[in-house]
């Protein structure tokens, strides 16, 4: 395991987890009461997130990743 700075714990087993870095983000979404709820996150944050999430595309041959924000486990600094 690897601990960060925050105490937050991140397992060395990389067959689990993917790193990546937000491109561009949406202003939100709305709930399952139609509340609209902001996104937290922004552009060139550094994220973690479970390798089985998220839907792959390819834009002029680049492969990318759309994810939820709620599909996103951490963040690092």
């Amino acid at each position: 395991l690897y601990s960060a700075p925050s105490e937050v714990y991140i397992p060395n087993d990389t067959s689990r987890w993917r790193v990546g870095t937000i491109l561009s983000i949406g202003p939100g979404e709305h709930n399952h009461k139609e509340k609209f709820i902001k996104t937290t996150l922004q552009p060139d944050t550094t994220v973690i997130f479970p390798h089985y999430v998220g839907y792959h595309i390819k834009i002029e041959g680049r492969p990318y990743m759309i994810l939820k924000e709620a599909e996103i486990v951490a963040t690092i600094d």
